[in-house]
């Protein structure tokens, strides 16, 4: 995950990082893969795609599987709430919070 965080500070304020399935909820056994979300608005596609192509080019293990959504995208699907996704950037940086 710090290898993540270190990409996210390049972000702009208006991209959000999330992280959720078996990651964040594990149900007792090994993820097979960190599932990230990038939330971006809509006047941020370029620097989003390059930002989830860094991810997905990082070696990590588990391996991520990073999906983006623009916020409209979002409010209209209601994404973060129906798979119960954690806000790791900002929010992160700010609380200083740790993450596994």
């Amino acid at each position: 995950m710090q290898q993540v965080l270190a990409c996210c500070s390049r972000l702009s304020s208006n991209t959000q990082v999330y992280v959720f399935g078996s990651a964040i909820h594990p149900g007792g056994h090994q993820p097979n893969d960190i599932d990230i979300l990038v939330l971006y608005d809509c006047s941020e596609l370029p620097s989003a795609h390059r930002f989830c192509s860094q991810l997905r080019a990082l070696a990590t293990f588990p391996p991520l599987d990073v999906l983006a959504l623009s916020t409209d995208e979002e409010s209209e699907t209601d994404f973060i709430c129906g798979v119960r996704a954690e806000k790791i950037w900002p929010e992160l940086q700010r609380t200083g919070n740790q993450h596994p």
